[in-house]
């Protein structure tokens, strides 16, 4: 299967339409650099409007440029893992323990929190998952593990809503069962969850808020439950940050199917 990367050097190399060929060239070198711009500013660059860099990013059978943006992003950081192991390949062996075990321990260290988080899944069974998209595969994998457990889930990922315009109602539902999981994370992504502000305040006692420390503090959505991403080590990367809410979801998972079975 071709990566984004790849399929960016095929079209800088054969792309007969300058637009696309230039926007490729420029995606090409960020790529190399591990830099991004958000889309504004990479429609600036390229003197392009958001829609058409929508329709490059469809070209490559991507939703929108920041799914292309995340998809390059995590591209980019597996490959600077593995130029690190192999410079020194005790390193990125060394690295990965290290990484597994910080995660181990931030699991102990919310151990509580966490058990109350299952607590609210066994006492509901209606489930909404309001997400940054740098975190929407470890979600979507949670969900649908929810979902075999006979929970009703439902994902509204913010990348999803541009122009802060969802639809009427966006996730309000007319039931007192359901818990929401607001998980934040990602550069210049809070003002994205003003949409979600409305919808969520009603229900605060079943919010359950996971991000940064620092992106905690600014975040108006109403909480009992919080869970900050402060694992030693952590470098808010995507692959990180999937790799401990994949773990994270693994320990509620394995408690719900033991408590389910008793």
């Amino acid at each position: 299967m071709q990566t984004i990367y790849e399929m960016l050097l095929e079209l800088r190399d054969s792309q007969k339409n300058f637009t696309f060929k230039q926007i490729a060239t420029n995606l090409i070198e960020f790529y190399k650099h591990g830099e991004f711009e958000n889309q504004e500013d990479f429609a600036k660059r390229n003197f392009v409007s958001i829609s058409t860099l929508t329709k490059f990013a469809k070209s490559l059978n991507l939703s929108g440029y920041r799914e292309l943006i995340i998809r390059l992003k995590v591209e980019s950081e597996i490959e600077h893992n593995k130029m690190k192991s192999t410079v020194n390949p005790g390193q990125g062996i060394k690295f990965d323990v290290e990484v597994l075990q910080n995660i181990t321990q931030w699991i102990v260290e919310n151990s509580d929190t966490i058990n109350k988080i299952t607590d609210l899944l066994l006492n509901n069974k209606r489930i909404n998952f309001y997400i940054s998209p740098a975190i929407a595969n470890s979600c979507k994998n949670f969900s649908e593990t929810l979902a075999y457990m006979g929970y009703s889930t439902k994902i509204y990922n913010v990348a999803m809503y541009s122009g802060f315009t969802p639809p009427a109602k966006l996730g309000i539902d007319e039931v007192s069962d359901v818990v929401n999981f607001i998980i934040i994370s990602g550069p210049n992504i809070l003002s994205f969850f003003e949409i979600f502000e409305k919808n969520l305040n009603t229900n605060f006692e079943k919010n359950i808020l996971m991000s940064s420390p620092t992106k905690v503090k600014s975040i108006k959505i109403e909480s009992n439950t919080k869970l900050l991403f402060n694992a030693q080590s952590d470098d808010s990367s995507f692959l990180y940050r999937n790799t401990l809410l994949e773990n994270l979801f693994l320990i509620i998972s394995t408690k719900l199917i033991v408590s389910l079975k008793k």
